[in-house]
């Protein structure tokens, strides 16, 4: 992978999560292989799912909108597992950005 590629590794060693790799396969698959990134699903008995998955993307608090399955996923897992979401979307991620929303 080039230098650009590289930056979430230096700053997240061993903490990349990858939601579903099916169109990503390519292009994440050296971190995948060296054990940089990992595969996560979200459990349908967890809080992460069932308070905020669902919620984000069937059922939103007054004022949010319905979000896309991929947004929602990493919006979840990262509240869970107290981490980072890194997009290129900031418009949905903007909207629930951690305040308490």
């Amino acid at each position: 992978m080039g230098r650009n590629k590289n930056l979430l590794v230096k700053l997240y060693p061993g903490r990349i999560v990858i939601l579903g790799i099916a169109h990503l396969k390519a292009r994440v698959y050296t971190f995948l292989l060296v054990g940089q990134a990992q595969v996560i699903s979200i459990d349908v008995a967890t809080d992460a799912y069932d308070i905020l998955y669902y919620q984000l993307t069937e059922k939103p608090k007054a004022g949010h909108i319905v979000i896309g399955k991929g947004e929602a996923a990493s919006i979840a897992l990262a509240k869970q597992y107290d981490g980072i979401v890194a997009s290129n979307n900031l418009k949905v991620f903007l909207i629930y950005r951690s305040n308490g929303s």
